[in-house]
């Protein structure tokens, strides 16, 4: 009634009965109009027939005329699929083809991450689809991985499986000092860092040169770290012996500087760390990779190292920024202001970074640097050791990862603040059950969900 586009309407065959004035009429000013040119098409004899014939109105038999289509396509949605709906022009019958699948969310924005499982070991992120506005969820396979080997050299060695070609760098796997300051190098060369005894090279090491193809061999440290034992097994092992290069200084300190200067042009920025621990050259280690910046260590007061002054002369004017990376108990205000006289400067340009702890600092450089970190997932390793954690900065650094420093099974709330604004959804643990347990994940993977 009163519908103004209603030119043709095609009634069905069981339709029993269709009362006074059902189609073609308007009501108008108390009484009813018909519509001029209004067609019903139907079977012969039926109801329809029945209605045109006494209303004067024009019918049309289905079953007497060829269907001539016209194409309407209705499109699918997100959450519904689509077909193609054919009408004959001439009485209206209807057909589907051409049918289409939903097409699931394809503006969808994942902005949280809601649930971690990690018996299955995946990730569940929820957010918004931005063509529909509806609820979209992502679930991520493997989101936790763990690289390891029966010990710190296999660990290193798994790593290595996961991401390099043929250039290894070695270090030894008790002397953190030499590989730490070694992890921006592992970069530049595309090298990963392998671990090796003062004396004897573990098989597992051997295993995964071999396996790389390796020709060229990077040893970081002097002979009393990695001796000539060690450089003649690799020459017995196919390593030719003018592919076998060391870079060392007369200490950790002079060593941390000889790298520096492999890493190419002076940097515009350098990393600070005392040297008689590592756990803040491990915090920094990855974000002075990406930044291809060399970690340079510093005692906690007195007078500064003098191979360390003497490379720090060779920067002066050309350091826009230095980063002392620790507190005060272990790098003083007054080493503090050594650093910026030798680089010529001012104190706002000499920047502290750090936390009461060790796991804290590790949270304040992710923090500080959040915008070089924008992966998203995390690299977790033990903080009370340093062997794992140096083998996977370079594989953090080149995925974008902060590493994430965590021991025993519980986390402090700075650790807690971080993962839940952090919100990765995927984690990488560096090492085996006895150095990061499934336990402590379980407590990483639920810190790290946001409701």
């Amino acid at each position: 009634m009163n519908c103004e586009e209603l030119v043709t309407v095609n009634i069905p065959d069981n339709a029993k009965e269709i009362r006074e004035h059902s189609f073609g009429f308007g009501y108008k000013d108390g009484e009813y109009k018909k519509r001029v040119g209004f067609t019903i098409c139907g079977e012969k004899n039926s109801e329809a027939q029945k209605y045109a014939d006494a209303n004067g109105f024009t019918f049309k038999d289905t079953d007497s005329h060829a269907h001539t289509y016209k194409a309407i396509v209705v499109p699918n949605t997100c959450k519904t699929g689509g077909y193609t709906l054919s009408i004959c022009k001439t009485c209206g019958e209807t057909k589907t083809a051409a049918e289409t699948k939903a097409n699931g969310h394809p503006g969808g924005t994942y902005y949280r991450t809601t649930a971690f499982d990690t018996t299955a070991k995946t990730s569940t992120q929820t957010g918004v689809c931005t063509v529909c506005g509806g609820e979209v969820k992502k679930t991520t396979k493997n989101a936790i991985t763990r690289l390891e080997g029966r010990n710190r050299s296999g660990t290193a060695a798994a790593i290595s499986a996961a991401e390099y070609p043929s250039t290894v760098i070695l270090a030894n796997s008790m002397n953190y000092a030499d590989a730490l300051a070694g992890v921006p190098l592992s970069k530049k060369l595309n090298a990963p860092i392998l671990l090796t005894n003062t004396d004897s090279i573990d098989q597992t090491t051997l295993d995964e040169i071999k396996r790389l193809g390796a020709t060229k061999v990077v040893i970081l440290g002097g002979e009393g770290a990695v001796s000539q034992n060690v450089v003649n097994t690799l020459i017995s092992k196919g390593i030719a012996k003018e592919n076998i290069t060391r870079i060392a200084g007369k200490s950790r300190f002079g060593t941390a500087a000889e790298i520096a200067k492999k890493l190419g042009s002076a940097p515009t920025e350098v990393f600070f760390v005392y040297g008689l621990d590592y756990a803040d050259a491990l915090s920094v280690s990855t974000v002075a990779t990406i930044k291809n910046a060399p970690i340079i260590y510093l005692t906690t007061k007195g007078d500064m190292n003098a191979e360390t002054a003497t490379y720090l002369k060779t920067l002066m004017g050309k350091v826009t920024t230095a980063y002392i990376i620790g507190g005060e108990g272990v790098i003083s205000n007054d080493m503090m202001k050594k650093v910026g006289t030798h680089l010529l400067l001012g104190d706002s340009s000499v920047v502290r970074v750090a936390g009461k702890n060790r796991y804290e600092t590790c949270t304040e450089v992710n923090s500080k640097f959040s915008s070089l970190l924008s992966s998203d997932g995390i690299c977790v390793a033990k903080g009370l050791d340093f062997p794992d954690a140096l083998a996977g900065g370079v594989y953090a650094a080149k995925n974008g990862l902060p590493l994430f420093l965590a021991d025993g099974s519980a986390l402090k709330d700075p650790q807690r603040s971080y993962l839940k604004e952090k919100n990765p959804a995927r984690i990488t643990v560096f090492g085996g059950q006895g150095a990061v347990s499934d336990a402590l994940i379980g407590v990483v993977a639920n810190a790290s969900v946001k409701a």
